[in-house]
């Protein structure tokens, strides 16, 4: 509704419904900054409502993904693969750099490596070429499919290599450390 009402008077309906988000989202926070007596808070009930609308959003969308990409073309798979592992190799320096003075472990700088999965924004954003009426755009789209599924997949096999060997100590320190991260 909110969309619908500022497109029509000439307004842009994606930021005014992204704002709104972040007020109902940060309404805790609005409320102290502005001091006021009343805390605007969403219940558990409307986060577990957006948790699933949200899921069944994302779901839907790459169904219908996936029924548009065909990977017709053996290049776009080798250049695609090729892309995904640059980008995991491009990551190893910063989660080195980043991680140095922590107390991580090996498995847990591994996890944080693999971490970098594309998903529904680059999807998003590969179709808009073809909006767009670009010459080969589907290609493109195809491209970073390939690259988006690779990416998932260098995520699936990093966290079950770097917790191949849980015990009940290196669960107990996850845990610990997201409640830290949850406290902060």
């Amino acid at each position: 509704m909110l969309y619908g009402l500022v497109e029509s008077v000439g307004g842009s309906g994606a930021i005014s419904v992204l704002c709104f988000g972040i007020i109902l989202g940060n309404g805790y926070a609005i409320a102290e900054i502005m001091k006021t007596k009343e805390k605007i808070e969403i219940s558990p009930a409307t986060i577990a409502f957006h948790g699933e609308v949200s899921f069944f959003i994302r779901t839907f969308f790459f169904v219908f993904l996936g029924m548009l990409v065909t990977i017709s073309n053996v290049e776009i798979l080798i250049v695609g693969i090729i892309l995904g592992a640059l980008l995991l190799i491009a990551r190893i320096a910063p989660t080195h750099i980043s991680s140095i003075k922590t107390d991580l472990t090996k498995e847990e700088k591994k996890f944080i490596l693999t971490m970098a999965p594309r998903g529904l924004a680059a999807a998003v954003l590969a179709q808009l070429p073809i909006f767009y009426g670009i010459a080969n755009a589907k290609m493109f789209s195809d491209l970073v499919f390939v690259i988006i599924i690779v990416s998932i997949l260098i995520m699936i096999i990093g966290v079950k290599a770097s917790f191949k060997h849980d015990n009940k100590e290196n669960i107990q320190n996850i845990q610990n450390k997201q409640n830290l991260i949850t406290k902060i």
